[in-house]
Order: C-alpha cells, then sequence, then structure tokens
C-alpha cells in the first residue's frame, strides 16, 4: 500500500509539473503601453528540446544592467511600434491570430517587409510549428537593396525553467524560431536562431538564446537574456520559492524552504497553530523519494526546523502533507 501511495503522489506531481502550457491572444500577444525589462546574462546553451525538460541555468551570471522596450501605438501597416534602449523601432501588426513582423528601423538603415514574418501564431502549443517566406527591402545612405528569407517557428519543448536567481517555473514552454536571408552577396547566408522560454502567467518572453550564423564567418554571435519580471516571479496559487520567502499556506500552518539554490544544505521550517499530522518527503526529478523528513508524524502546536543535504546535482522537489493537503517546494542543488 505504501508503494502505490508514493507512485500515486509522484504520478500526480508530474501532471502538476507537466501539464501542456498553452500561449493564447489573450495572455500573451504584444500589448500597447507595456514596458519589457530585460538582463544580459552569460550566454547560455539552448539544452534539450521535447517534454518534461529541465532547463537549470541557475549557474549563469547577469551581466548587463536593466534594458527596456516599449511597447507603443504603430503606425500602418503594423499597429504596435516597439523602441529600445538603442534607439531601434520594430513594427509589428498584431491580430488575435498572431504577431506579423514588418522590419525595423535605425538612423539611416532600416528594413521593411512587405511581406512579414508571422513571430508567432495563436494559440500556440507543445509541437506546434508554422513556416514561410518573407520579403522587402533594406534602405541604408540612401541606397536600396531587396531582401527576401525563409522563417520557421516550432514549440519544441516545455519543462521547468531554473533562473540565475533560483527561481523555478514550471510548465515553461520553449518556442524556437529561425530567420534565414542572403546579405551583401549571393554566397553569404545569415542564419538567426531564437529559443524563447514563456512562463503561463508573464505576457513576455522569461528567457532568450541567440545564435547568429553566417556561411562564410561561422557563428558569429550568442548572447542571452532574462526577463526582469521573471526574477521575481511567483506562480499564481503556488508557494514562494524566493531564498527567503515564507509561504502561508492556511491559518493553521506556514512553512518556508530557505535557501532554494545551495551547494550544501537547505532548510526546512514550518508553523503548526494546531496538531496536524505531517509527511515531508523529498524526490527527485525521476521520482525517486531520496529522504524522509517526517513519516506521517501527529505533531503538536509549534515550529519545526530540519535540515536536508541534496546527494546530486539538479532539482530536489520537497513533499509536504499536512493533514490531507499536499504542497511542494523545490531545492536547486549547484
Amino acid at each position: 500500500m505504501k508503494k502505490i501511495s508514493v507512485l500515486a503522489t509522484f504520478v500526480a506531481l508530474s501532471a502538476a509539473l507537466y501539464a501542456q502550457p498553452k500561449l493564447t491572444y489573450t495572455d500573451h500577444a504584444l500589448r500597447s503601453g507595456d514596458v519589457h525589462q530585460t538582463r544580459a546574462v552569460t550566454y547560455c546553451e539552448p539544452l534539450q528540446e521535447g517534454a518534461g525538460q529541465v532547463w537549470d541555468y541557475s549557474g549563469t551570471q547577469i551581466t548587463g544592467a536593466v534594458y527596456n522596450e516599449a511597447l507603443g501605438e504603430g503606425t500602418a501597416p503594423g499597429n504596435i511600434a516597439v523602441s529600445n534602449d538603442d534607439g531601434v523601432l520594430f513594427n509589428f501588426n498584431v491580430t488575435n491570430t498572431g504577431n506579423e513582423y514588418y522590419g525595423y528601423a535605425l538612423k539611416n538603415y532600416s528594413v521593411v517587409y512587405e511581406q512579414p514574418i508571422l513571430k508567432t501564431r495563436f494559440p500556440l502549443v507543445y509541437l506546434d510549428q508554422h513556416s514561410g517566406a518573407y520579403g522587402g527591402y533594406v534602405l541604408a545612405n540612401n541606397t536600396r537593396h531587396n531582401i527576401e528569407g525563409t522563417y520557421s517557428s516550432t514549440a519544441d519543448a516545455y519543462g521547468t525553467l531554473i533562473l540565475p536567481n533560483g527561481v523555478v517555473i514550471e510548465n515553461a514552454l520553449r518556442v524556437k524560431t529561425t530567420e534565414v536571408h542572403k546579405e551583401g552577396n549571393a554566397n553569404n547566408q545569415v542564419e538567426l536562431t531564437k529559443y524563447l522560454w514563456y512562463a503561463p502567467s508573464l505576457r513576455y518572453p522569461a528567457f532568450v538564446t541567440h545564435i547568429w550564423n553566417t556561411t562564410q564567418g561561422g557563428t558569429f554571435q550568442k548572447t542571452s537574456h532574462v526577463s526582469v519580471e521573471a526574477l521575481n516571479y511567483v506562480p499564481a496559487a503556488k508557494e514562494n520559492n524566493s531564498p527567503v520567502a515564507a509561504s502561508r499556506l492556511s491559518k493553521d500552518v506556514a512553512y518556508k524552504v530557505y535557501p532554494t539554490t545551495v551547494e550544501s544544505s537547505t532548510n526546512v521550517t514550518y508553523t503548526l497553530t494546531q496538531p496536524t499530522v505531517v509527511t515531508i518527503k523529498v524526490y527527485d526529478m525521476n521520482g525517486n523519494c531520496q529522504k524522509i523528513i517526517v513519516s506521517a508524524e501527529e505533531q503538536a502546536e509549534g515550529n519545526y526546523e530540519y535540515t536536508y543535504t541534496p546527494t546530486s546535482v539538479g532539482i530536489h522537489i520537497v513533499s509536504f502533507k499536512f493533514g490531507t493537503q499536499p504542497y511542494n517546494a523545490y531545492v536547486v542543488k549547484k
């Protein structure tokens, strides 16, 4: 019976962790009046694709100041204009079926896509994909030349995203996009690949990795950025996973696990305001029980504290059960 109970608990936990996310027009379309802020981090490889992935970027370093992208009303053919701290103005047309990209302008240089790129299609779920051709012209120093290429977009993965400050985002959907065109001469092909991770309750990407390649020079630039909003992410109806923050569960119990990113041990503490049967177990991401901290023990009102030392690198799930109510917290061992 105990084995069945453990299996059932983990199956339920796995379903909660990897319920497939969806991007919708209501929650993820570009929106006039917003300011999307990001910070540069050391470059992060995109890692695996597929279902139920774990992308652990907790060890990467934030290297840049806050970078702003302001969204305002656009002009035809777009309805959204995005301006950034570098003085670049991007032009989008947003409908309830997708975000269309019409090009950008910077001082004496501009790119106009008369045949736009469909950046995002709504709704979007895992394994959805679309592709097409784009074309237009480049204006630079009073000269004009045509540009044409192909693009593709695939929701290639979903899972758990761990950010540089240890914030854990469940059910993150990753979208891979590519844009390929000729530049300068017919022998020089430029390819831009982006990986964008979306959180369920954040409108704009939580994390982005860019890779630029050319047929003449190979890979010439790789960058990664994290959303400022994502660094302070608290999922709806979930515990706050910030390193020192407590989670108030009800009038009868509160708990905290800190720090959430560790090299050695973490503290598991909670307060009971009435006698409660308590179970605390720690699982790895494969569902293996690593530690039983408390096993179905009736505990009196009071404060309790335990220390847990993860034995392996990666995510560890601290599974609480206070009475009949289950709750989960996460610890990342570096």
